[in-house]
């Protein structure tokens, strides 16, 4: 164990491998192409030779082209954003060393945040196999300041945005004055200033007529994180010195569909809606004429200025998407972006549930889906049944501030839907087929292996994705070569059935119908199926 552990800390030294990049030009050649430099400094006291070691790590995908002069290391892309540099003969970088290894490829990067990510480095033994996996530090970005970088190559006519270019734009913009400023976005259909200033205080109850108690309790929630105090929530009659909501016959340019009328006089505050939507909209209004001062400090007591406000939506649909497969995000993290996007009335959310780099709900009778394709980590080989790390993730699953790996379970799911409901979002899952499927069939490939080993085949073919005869080539938009389902198999839509009746189970759970749901069918890459002998076959039978 002490050899182990002395091993082991020899190589934790190259963890003082320090890593910076440059972009050198997007001019290096016909056709896009462009050149960039890694440049290496050894800090730390374990010499690097030309065996037994990889630096992998993830970048923008882009298509390596050969350099023409021979370097010290090559570069690889192995599967969607990741990539991995090994040494050429000759390689060494001793304590103290430096050196530089450069790479073209083609399509200009401009953004600094097309930089590797998540580097690290995994050694090898005498046998070949992984011995040890060292995190290295972020990558030092060498800083955008030449044409070269700045432009995506010789057709890129677009004006180089410098200090001076950006200064000489804001002189054409000129302030609006303070009493020009929107106080509620989107802007409503009719705002009447009136004269006066009506207080909120705790001891204005809020009334509220049947069938609106959600949106009294919301409202009441709201002006308790803002002064500190409990408002009564009653199911009363409106009257004075209270807020009332109520619904009536409204209609607003015609529209008579989550409008409101919003009042604040001496009498108190009025909001009328056309149905519950309208009066949930027209407490979102209410909390925007709240003083900016009041969100940074507590108040016990909330001036809010007469106004008459009339409001309906110009657009039925108003929507939101959030992609949390590339970079997960967690249940909190959405429940308060629900609070964002309605206050800002939008009433509708796509949830991309999955894509190529993660699946991220929980689908009772397919664990697989969650324990192989909500994680990434390093793997040996992209045709493993695992997903591997993507947008700087890193080698380790589930790793400390990283976003690569999670997912929600059906009880996270059903609390999001209801979340949502409250405030009159309809989310809309969306699980993508037939491209864009790699998470799915990773899981689903484990979970053929492991049914497999226990001799049922049958149970391990019900869900697989693949035809593992498909010998076809492609590349994805996103560098997949392994991301698209074989839509002859009959256990291709037998997946996507019992995926589906899940999600529907886990709607009704939360007292919700399914009636919107997003497919995707996106970006199929082209010569996908191309040597499927199943594809083919079905192509002779229906052409």
């Amino acid at each position: 164990n002490g050899c182990k552990s002395s091993e082991n800390g020899r190589f934790d030294q190259a963890a003082k491998v320090a890593v910076s990049w440059e972009v050198v030009s997007n001019f290096a050649g016909p056709n896009d192409v462009f050149e960039a430099k890694l440049y290496l400094k050894n800090n730390g006291n374990l010499t690097l030779g030309d065996s037994s070691w990889a630096l992998f790590f993830n970048m923008a995908p882009r298509p390596l082209l050969p350099h023409p002069i021979s370097q010290p290391a090559k570069l690889e892309h192995i599967n969607g954003d990741w990539y991995k540099m090994t040494p050429n003969k000759g390689f060494r970088l001793a304590p103290g060393d430096s050196l530089t290894v450069s790479y073209k490829g083609t399509e200009g990067i401009v953004k600094e945040t097309d930089a590797p990510l998540g580097l690290y480095f995994v050694f090898y033994d005498k046998q070949g196999k992984e011995s040890q996996i060292v995190q290295l530090d972020p990558c030092t970005v060498v800083p955008f300041t030449r044409k070269e970088q700045l432009l995506r190559g010789p057709n890129d006519q677009d004006p180089i945005l410098t200090h001076e270019y950006q200064y000489q734009e804001n002189l054409g913009v000129s302030p609006v004055n303070a009493d020009q400023l929107l106080k509620v976005i989107p802007t409503p259909v009719k705002v009447t200033a009136g004269k006066g200033t009506f207080a909120v205080t705790s001891s204005i109850p809020i009334h509220y007529q049947n069938g609106l108690e959600s949106e009294a309790k919301l409202l009441a929630q709201r002006l308790k994180e803002l002064t500190g105090s409990e408002f009564a929530v009653k199911n009363a009659a409106p009257a004075a010195n209270t807020i009332s909501l109520q619904t009536s016959k409204v209609a607003v340019n015609g529209i008579t569909k989550e409008a409101y009328q919003l009042s604040i006089n001496e009498k108190g505050i009025s909001i009328i809606g056309s149905d519950a939507a309208g009066v949930f909209y027209g407490t979102q209004s209410l909390a925007a004429l709240i003083p900016t001062n009041v969100f940074t400090k507590k108040s016990s007591s909330i001036g809010l200025e007469y106004v008459q406000i009339e409001d309906a939506p110009r657009f039925h649909f108003r929507s939101m998407q959030l992609d949390v497969s590339r970079n997960f995000q967690t249940k909190e993290t959405l429940l308060r972006l629900l609070d964002v996007l309605a206050f800002y009335k939008l009433n509708h959310f796509l949830l991309y549930t999955t894509e190529d780099e993660g699946w991220r709900l929980e689908i009772e009778g397919l664990p697989e889906l969650t324990q192989v394709g909500a994680q990434r980590q390093h793997i040996s080989s992209y045709k493993n049944a695992a997903l591997h790390p993507g947008y700087g993730s890193g080698p380790v699953a589930y790793d400390k501030g990283k976003h690569g790996s999670g997912f929600y379970t059906k009880a996270d799911f059903i609390e999001i839907l209801k979340y949502a409901a409250a405030r009159h979002i309809k989310i809309i899952p969306e699980v993508n087929l037939p491209g864009h499927a790699h998470a799915a069939i990773k899981a689903m490939e484990a979970r053929y292996e492991r049914l497999m080993k226990e001799g049922k085949e049958k149970e391990a073919n019900e869900y697989r994705l693949i035809d593992p005869d498909d010998q076809s080539v492609y590349l994805s938009a996103q560098g997949y070569k392994d991301n698209v389902v074989d839509v002859t198999r009959e256990s291709t839509y037998h997946f996507y059935e019992k995926v589906t009746d899940e999600i529907i189970k886990m709607y009704k759970e939360a007292g919700l119908t399914l009636d919107l749901f997003h497919i995707g069918g996106d970006e199929v890459a082209g010569g996908a199926w191309t040597k499927s002998p199943l594809a083919q076959e079905l192509l002779k039978k229906d052409p």
